[in-house]
């Protein structure tokens, strides 16, 4: 994070220069949705923006991932919660292994129904909103879990996380249930793109992804296609255990050792980092 002496060393040129070499027209998509004259938009779009000048291209910068398995530790003194990140690099968005890798998420964390989420919140009480999701960017994609949970039982938690990895890793997925976390998604999907605001919102991730113009009209059917042996080969493939990532930010005291005794981080490198 930038000092505030950083910040306030900025003058308004500078700030003018980044703008003229970053935002040009070969970095920009129009989106427009609703009920309008196409031909008159289409003239008042090249009164407005024809004086504007290309730019650069298009910005492609490297994910700083580093591969674990490593636990990060930053200490929070007498927190009454743990702040907890366990995170694995995840299939590029468009690959073959994307769709079923949003599946198996989805019953294993990502949906309010998921595994986890019935584990550590509805039946052990350890926390109020876990989840996890897939984070895509152009070229590179990342799974994390999160949640907060009771200091006392931060082990316990990461625990009971550690099984339902293992358990979608091992058991193939009862057919109801996989059948209803697709049918779930495939609702949600039509649901959340049904007002044009969240459509060009839709259209806008899969162009800046680089997904083919017709992955919209793939993506329920191949949703609906993932079965129960496709999820399993997906969670041993997406959550590889001994190249986790976990941070923890709590009172170390009371948190540490209880991580130190959870069977998967016992030959884990941990590092504390203090942060200013």
């Amino acid at each position: 994070m930038p000092a505030q002496a950083q910040l306030a060393g900025y003058t308004i040129d500078q700030v003018r220069a980044f703008h003229r070499g970053q935002f040009g027209a070969k970095r920009a998509h129009l989106y427009i949705a609703g009920k309008f004259d196409a031909a008159a938009v289409k003239a008042a779009i090249g009164r407005t923006f024809a004086g504007w000048a290309a730019g650069p291209e298009p910005l492609r910068i490297a994910a700083p991932h580093q591969p674990g398995p490593r636990v990060i530790l930053i200490d929070r003194p007498d927190a009454p919660q743990t702040t907890l990140r366990l995170s694995f690099d995840a299939a590029v968005a468009g690959t073959d292994a994307d769709i079923p890798q949003r599946v198996t998420n989805s019953l294993l964390g990502g949906a309010f129904s998921s595994r986890i989420t019935t584990n550590i919140r509805e039946t052990k009480g350890y926390t109020y909103s876990p989840g996890s999701g897939v984070a895509f960017n152009p070229g590179d994609a990342l799974w994390t879990f999160d949640a907060d949970v009771t200091t006392n039982v931060t082990g316990a938690a990461l625990t009971e996380v550690f099984k339902e990895i293992r358990r979608m890793q091992t058991e193939p997925a009862p057919l109801e249930e996989s059948k209803g976390i697709r049918t779930y998604m495939a609702g949600l999907f039509a649901i959340s793109n049904s007002t044009s605001p969240a459509l060009v919102n839709t259209l806008a991730s899969r162009d800046a992804l680089g997904l083919p113009g017709d992955w919209t009209d793939r993506y329920v059917p191949a949703v609906l296609a993932v079965d129960p042996a496709a999820m399993q080969t997906s969670a041993k493939a997406s959550y590889p255990i001994d190249k986790l990532v976990l941070v923890a930010v709590g009172d170390l005291k009371t948190v540490e050792p209880q991580l130190k005794a959870v069977p998967e981080l016992a030959k884990v490198p941990f590092q504390r980092v203090t942060v200013p």
